[in-house]
């Protein structure tokens, strides 16, 4: 800033003269890079290599570490955490899935009852653009109604535009509490 103050007291065309006295000429900011040679181009170029031209300023704030813990003086920073999926649900809440060849979901899984006692539960977004599938019993296949993938109820690719399997999750249930759980092994 110090240096444009500089480089306008010394310049006298930025000066105009009122009855013998020289007055602070006013003039906008194109003018005055235009003045000091500095052309569009100029500018873009200045703008790309980031050379300070905006007038705002993105500073990093530093937030203050945490005040220990007496109980536990070293702390793991950042403790692993689980990202595995792994529940259990009860059918009573599910009535699509009471009866064979039902399917619902729950969060990003697509569960499908394929027996009495057997239920098959995969990622529910295709993997070809990420369209929720659903269930044909009629081909006993998984189905993506956007661009037509289908998927064997091992998660594998039948038919495309999708070229990778469906996740497939770990099944367990029990039929004396009707709860299922799905979980990854």
């Amino acid at each position: 800033m110090a240096l444009v103050f500089v480089i306008l007291l010394q310049t006298n065309q930025y000066f105009q003269s009122f009855k013998g006295k020289k007055l602070f000429y006013h003039m906008n900011r194109k003018e005055f890079l235009k003045n000091l040679g500095i052309t569009g181009p100029a500018i873009f170029a200045l703008y790309c290599m980031g050379g300070g031209m905006t007038s705002c300023v993105n500073e990093t704030k530093t937030v203050p570490a945490p005040s220990p813990n007496p109980a536990n003086p070293n702390p793991t920073p950042n403790p692993p955490t689980s990202s595995k999926i792994d529940f259990t649900i009860d059918l009573k809440d599910f009535p699509k899935l009471q009866s064979v060849n039902g399917f619902d979901y729950r969060d990003s899984i697509i569960i499908v009852r394929t027996q009495s006692d057997k239920f098959v539960a995969l990622s529910k977004s295709c993997t070809h653009q990420g369209t929720t599938v659903t269930f044909q019993s009629n081909n006993n296949q998984i189905f993506c109604e956007n661009h037509g993938s289908a998927f064997a109820l091992d998660g594998t690719v039948k038919i495309g535009p999708a070229a990778a399997s469906l996740k497939l999750y770990s099944t367990e249930f029990d039929s004396t509490t009707g709860k299922l759980r799905i979980f990854e092994t």
